[in-house]
């Protein structure tokens, strides 16, 4: 099961990721990371303790991306994403250009 620790400092936050994210873990990672999202004006992923997804979790990945943008609010990527993600992106066609994610994770 994944575990999302978000850390808030002034206008930014850092949410840092553990475990396994499913449809299972979904809901509670989009509620986690849509309140960063409010509370921030930037978020920093760190997704180095991400052990393994589906591709659900690159929806939230997704839906977060598209509310940053309406908001006018930033998310970026500490570090290199996991290989796992890298791959159910490659299986889901996702490329640069193709969507949000497509410059995000690929």
């Amino acid at each position: 099961m994944g575990a999302i620790d978000v850390q808030c400092q002034g206008n930014a936050a850092r949410a840092a990721f553990a475990g396994r994210f499913t449809v299972e873990t979904a809901e509670s990672a989009r509620k986690e990371l849509l309140a960063a999202l409010i509370s921030a004006e930037r978020i920093e992923l760190d997704m180095a303790g991400v052990e393994g997804a589906d591709v659900t979790f690159l929806q939230v990945l997704e839906s977060l991306l598209k509310s940053a943008e309406s908001l006018g609010k930033q998310v970026v990527l500490h570090g290199e994403p996991p290989v796992c993600l890298r791959e159910i992106a490659r299986k889901m066609g996702v490329a640069p250009g193709t969507s949000r994610l497509g410059g995000f994770l690929v």
